[in-house]
């Protein structure tokens, strides 16, 4: 509706079209969608509007990809008549700039292997044109990026690739096919695995890497053990990021993963060297409370994002970017100070954390709750009046 536009997608000079004009395809979905033709700067003029309807092929969209693909197996596919996805969002170890083809596959502790490789062994799957890779975890609406690859020529004739990545056992991740430029074309997509137990799989808990304070987290995790939350108490008991907490639960207070900087209950317990009353009943307000400190106390502050002053909060990381780019101290921080704040600042001087609750906000809703032990006794769990 004009009063309430929510945008779909949009481009400026699509490849393959001359005269900086633009093609852009969209899902729709049977609901009404304005189209708004504007041009370059303050251009106007002539144009003619073409619309056009098309079945989308078995996984052009993220949404509909095709698995979970069985491990050690080569599936035939095509890109031909594919449409464009999201680029740069979605840009993942390299660029998507072409339409591709979406699969799904399951971790297996492994190191695993997506490949289109032309190496003369039919195992490792093959291709017709200039193709890349790029894994995703199973999150169609953020597609948190594993990686990528594009020309795997050490390995692979014909422009084609292979990208390996070490996965966590049971975890889903989504696998793209694409081209170079705007190429398209058929494929044999290989999935392969190595047999050799992976470390540092990334841990697809919805958190980016570089906002995540709590690498190889589990969801749902197995706190809490006992298999009952404790009133006021939470743990991430099911998939979808949020913690569960058990009633009366003051004001309604929910966390989510993005606000304890990625951390489950069970590492939080660990990081804090709480008893084993949190692990069998679940993190109790107190623990929660204090993390949320600690964190606050480690935060990268507005140091991470553009504002309209000079400077950042945290003195030591506005010192490390200003001393190579004085800009953001003289004149403004911008994006790009913000950019250089994640890469020199980010883990080694302070945390950076997603926007979510801070201390100060929850402060309020636990002051009147008593700080509560956490005992010894094996069988401890904590009252609430």
């Amino acid at each position: 509706g004009c009063d309430g536009l929510d945008c779909v997608t949009g481009n400026d000079d699509t490849s393959g079209c001359s005269g900086f004009t633009t093609e852009v395809t969209w899902a729709a979905d049977g609901t009404e969608d304005l189209i708004l033709v504007h041009g370059f700067s303050s251009a106007t003029g002539d144009f003619d509007l073409t619309v056009t309807c098309a079945q989308p092929i078995e996984g052009d969209f993220c949404e509909d990809a095709i698995g979970p693909l069985a491990v050690d197996s080569v599936t035939p596919g095509t890109t031909t008549g594919a449409t464009p996805d999201e680029p740069p969002s979605i840009d993942c170890g390299t660029a998507v700039t072409a339409p591709g083809v979406w699969y799904t596959v399951v971790g297996t502790g492994n190191t695993m292997t997506a490949s289109t490789c032309n190496d003369g062994d039919p195992s490792t799957g093959g291709a017709n044109y200039d193709t890349k890779i790029s894994v995703y975890c199973a999150d169609c609406e953020t597609k948190e990026c594993i990686g990528g690859q594009d020309d795997d020529f050490a390995n692979c004739s014909g422009f084609t690739t292979k990208f390996d990545w070490p996965t966590q056992a049971g975890a889903t991740y989504n696998v793209f096919v694409h081209g170079f430029s705007s190429q398209t074309g058929d494929f044999d997509l290989a999935i392969l695995d190595d047999g050799v137990p992976a470390e540092g799989a990334n841990d697809c808990d919805g958190v980016p890497e570089a906002f995540d304070f709590c690498p190889g987290t589990v969801i749902p995790e197995s706190v809490p053990t006992s298999g009952t939350l404790s009133a006021n108490n939470s743990a991430l008991t099911d998939g979808s990021g949020v913690f569960t907490t058990a009633p009366p639960n003051p004001q309604g207070l929910l966390f989510t993963i993005e606000d304890t900087a990625g951390c489950s209950c069970e590492q939080i317990v660990e990081a804090q060297h709480l008893g084993q009353g949190h692990l069998r009943n679940g993190c109790s307000p107190g623990a929660m409370r204090n993390w949320l400190a600690l964190l606050e106390d480690a935060s990268c502050g507005n140091c991470i994002e553009a504002h309209g002053g000079i400077g950042c909060e945290v003195a030591e990381c506005e010192a490390a970017v200003c001393d190579f780019d004085p800009f953001c101290c003289n004149v403004a921080w911008d994006g790009i100070c913000a950019a250089e704040a994640i890469d020199t600042c980010v883990p080694d001087i302070c945390i950076a954390l997603p926007s979510g609750p801070t201390f100060s906000a929850v402060e309020e809703i636990y002051s009147a709750l008593p700080e509560e032990p956490v005992s010894k006794d094996p069988n401890y769990t904590p009252k609430v009046e």
